[in-house]
């Protein structure tokens, strides 16, 4: 899924998983400048250190400083934190940092859950505080 000017997402056929999802997205600035720029569900990214492939989640600082995301929560339920980003994981301003997902790997850079390309699926970024920073939903 690729970002809109106008907020909102448009399916792309390289990295997402297909078809003509509805999406909801909820973003909220003031909370921080870094939000999701891409995804995929289709076991896209290849973790070379595991020999794996798996999903991943692509963020963006849209700001014009660097961005310390240690202590961030990425999941795939707004009620279920699964993913604490570890001390010392900084998006460079205007920059952009993949995050692989997966539950076949027991790895501290590796969020720890999949995401479905068959049914309704859901992103979560939250701040350390565990304020919801954006939450995506596609149908």
């Amino acid at each position: 899924m690729l970002p809109q000017a106008d907020g909102s997402w448009q399916v792309s056929a390289n990295a997402s998983p297909g078809g003509n999802e509805d999406t909801q997205d909820i973003y909220n600035e003031e909370l921080s400048q870094v939000r999701f720029s891409e995804f995929s569900a289709a076991d896209a990214g290849y973790l070379v250190e595991h020999r794996i492939f798996c999903d991943w989640v692509e963020l963006h600082n849209n700001s014009s400083q660097p961005v310390d995301l240690s202590g961030y929560i990425l999941s795939d339920n707004p009620g279920n934190d699964k993913y604490i980003f570890p001390e010392n994981t900084v998006i460079a301003a205007g920059g952009y940092l993949t995050v692989y997902c997966t539950d076949q790997v027991s790895d501290p850079k590796v969020a720890p859950f999949g995401l479905s390309r068959l049914r309704e699926e859901t992103l979560v970024l939250k701040n350390r505080q565990g304020q919801i920073v954006e939450l995506l939903r596609t149908y």
